[in-house]
């Protein structure tokens, strides 16, 4: 899971999300529930990096504008 998201602490939470998902969705485990855990835990570690992509990308765009702003000086 750490591989999928920025660091350990994005995967923890991505971890502690997939479970409060499956809590919530499931009155009595499917037959197949580790297979049905992991997509889970895929769903939402895509929807935590979608999350970040909006965060990630204004951070760069903001670098590469002061980058610009240092080299008119």
């Amino acid at each position: 899971m750490v591989a999928a998201v920025v660091g350990p602490d994005d995967a923890e939470d991505v971890v502690q999300e997939a479970l409060i998902r499956a809590w919530r969705l499931t009155k009595a485990p499917p037959e197949d529930w580790a297979k049905w855990l992991f997509r889970i835990a895929v769903n939402a570690a895509k929807d935590h990096l979608e999350a970040r992509r909006g965060e990630l990308l204004v951070l760069s765009v903001d670098k590469i504008l002061e980058d610009e702003d240092k080299e008119e000086w």
